[in-house]
């Protein structure tokens, strides 16, 4: 029930590369930057960021979403995510360069419940600032009210490209899903995303497991 944002703020900013989240259930109410060379991490689905007030229970489908709060944002190059559990974020994960390229960052062994949209790669809305190199790996996205995985930009910047994406799984386990209710969006990308062993199993009245827009090419 203690928001402990702050406390996370305070540890990457304090000059940290790297900060360790212990096993426990830590209540967030704004979303956590990663900034160059820094590096998240716990002690697997242990390590629970809460994004919402609502306590996590795997059992039972949410009653709920957060319409506000995303959850951590990579804002940079070279930053890694790993060996945690988020819930209850709008975008539970995204990549979105702040000022700055975002590139070759890292999401390792992450599961994201609960989250209208799992991961988004936002190319953003300036061309100096693209999204790309960026590697997913052991990622499972667990009931999302929107979308699984979600590629786009915004007028002005470039698709996200070259992003790569191993053993993603994005499941609905009965959940209903809203608006466009997509596994695997790809709205914008080019140029070689790669989706190597990936999965979606949605509920039965979604639209598509995955959607290729109509500004990509070059996938893999």
């Amino acid at each position: 029930v203690t928001d402990d944002t702050q406390a996370f703020l305070d540890a990457l900013d304090d000059g940290n590369g790297s900060v360790f989240v212990p096993a426990g259930n830590f209540l967030l109410t704004s979303e956590i930057p990663l900034d160059n060379y820094q590096m998240l991490y716990g002690a697997g689905n242990t390590s629970i960021l809460q994004f919402r007030e609502d306590p996590f229970d795997p059992g039972n489908l949410p009653s709920s979403y957060n319409d506000d709060t995303n959850g951590v944002h990579f804002i940079g190059r070279g930053a890694c995510l790993k060996d945690l559990l988020i819930v209850g974020a709008n975008k539970g994960i995204v990549m979105r360069g702040q000022g700055q390229e975002c590139t070759a960052n890292i999401v390792d062994n992450v599961q994201v419940w609960d989250a209208i949209v799992g991961v988004c790669l936002d190319g953003g809305d300036d061309t100096n600032y693209p999204t790309y190199w960026n590697t997913l790996e052991g990622v499972l996205v667990e009931r999302p009210r929107d979308m699984g995985v979600y590629l786009k930009h915004d007028t002005g910047g470039v698709s996200p490209n070259a992003n790569y994406m191993r053993s993603v799984r994005v499941y609905s386990h009965g959940q209903e899903m809203s608006n466009e209710k997509v596994g695997f969006n790809i709205d914008s990308g080019r140029y070689g995303n790669s989706m190597i062993d990936c999965e979606a199993n949605l509920h039965p009245g979604a639209t598509a497991c995955l959607r290729f827009g109509d500004v990509t090419g070059q996938n893999y």
